[in-house]
């Protein structure tokens, strides 16, 4: 078998992998005979080259794990060191790559108001033969159908990737590379931060509520689900996700928490993106407090110029409010002809209302009826 490890610099390997074109090459690259390398592959059987073994899971049950022989763990440890040349890891994993922990993917999510958690279901297993193989004759890798194969061969038992294996871990990344991509848009889109920490992931955010196109609390279940963008993201890359051990969190709380979607009131039907303001009509939401200040709709200014259309001496910043044309609560701000900010923040709003300030006495709760209905469902599926 010769050495254990491959004694060359990233660069070479990486430039000897791309070389590759028949067994005799890998062999090769491998420091490793031919027939060395056929009598691991096909004459020795694949049943003893293996063991498998099970080690109890933190929440409960056993993970199975099935490491190669001793002959066939060297092959496998020296093309980890090849592979570790071609693939380049991408910034939001966490799991399986130098100076990359467990540590340091918590720490991307810290002092973030909401984190959600997902965990891919079986997730090594859930890699077969095929999608290994497939994995080596697509791009950036280009290898040739026999080199694909081998190299699948290699990392591969019992159709599948087995946990335990010195390349199943790196094997793994490269498969996720897609995903990885895919889902780091997404959070993007949605002004949110991704990790992936093997087959753990993770989305955060400091935005006020978490991303309905995300997560939600589905009225009609009564659970708490994904979205389907996220859940077609995954499914595309060829993984599905273990409900059981769906969660969000908030940064006040260890226990999970729920999100959902609030419903649209009928008197804001015209309003795509709704916030627990809309739910008041537009009087209440005018009233001013004892200093003279109040919450404003974006419609009350000029989509350009931030001024406001029937009292000419106030003007706000809060330009970005009319991007989307849709109507905007804007509780900051605003400015008056001596540059006072006039604008009522949100909580003092709310303060004011549960307070039973006077002006803020008399609000009409009609239109939250249906929240109402959907907390309580919450609550009774929660401590029931």
């Amino acid at each position: 078998m010769g050495t254990t490890s491959l004694d060359l610099p990233q660069e070479e390997l990486k430039r000897q992998f791309e070389q590759l074109k028949t067994r005799q090459d890998v062999a090769k690259l491998l420091q490793v005979s031919d027939y060395q390398l056929r009598y691991h592959l096909y004459i020795y059987p694949r049943d003893k080259a293996y063991t498998t073994f099970k080690i109890p899971k933190k929440s409960g049950g056993h993970r199975l794990i099935t490491t190669p022989q001793t002959s066939l763990k060297i092959i496998q440890h020296k093309l980890n060191q090849v592979l570790s040349s071609v693939y380049k890891v991408k910034p939001s994993v966490h799991g399986f790559a130098i100076q990359k922990s467990i540590v340091t993917n918590a720490k991307r999510h810290l002092k973030q108001r909401y984190i959600l958690n997902l965990e891919d279901q079986d997730f090594f297993p859930s890699i077969n033969f095929g999608r290994v193989r497939g994995l080596f004759i697509a791009q950036p890798y280009n290898c040739t159908k026999e080199v694909a194969t081998i190299l699948a061969q290699i990392c591969c038992y019992n159709n599948q990737l087995p946990q335990g294996a010195p390349t199943s871990p790196i094997i793994s990344n490269m498969i996720c590379a897609r995903l990885d991509s895919q889902l780091q848009k997404l959070a993007k889109k949605y002004r949110c931060i991704y990790t992936r920490y093997a087959d753990d992931i993770t989305f955060s955010t400091s935005r006020f509520k978490f991303p309905h196109r995300l997560a939600y609390f589905s009225q009609d279940s009564e659970t708490f689900v994904l979205a389907d963008e996220l859940i077609t993201i995954i499914k595309d890359n060829g993984f599905s996700v273990n409900l059981s051990k769906l969660r969000l969190q908030n940064r006040y709380q260890r226990q999970g928490v729920y999100s959902f979607a609030i419903p649209i009131p009928k008197h804001r039907q015209d309003v795509k993106e709704i916030c627990i303001e809309h739910y008041y009509q537009d009087s209440e939401i005018k009233r001013t407090d004892k200093n003279n200040r109040r919450l404003f709709l974006s419609d009350e200014f000029h989509s350009k110029s931030g001024k406001h259309l029937s009292n000419p001496q106030l003007n706000t910043t809060e330009i970005n409010k009319f991007k989307s044309n849709q109507l905007k609560i804007i509780d900051d701000k605003v400015f008056d002809s001596e540059s006072n900010n006039v604008a009522l923040p949100k909580d003092d709003f709310a303060t004011y209302i549960y307070d039973k300030e006077e002006g803020f006495n008399d609000f009409d709760f009609t239109a939250f009826k249906e929240v109402f209905e959907i907390i309580k469902k919450i609550l009774n599926r929660h401590y029931s």
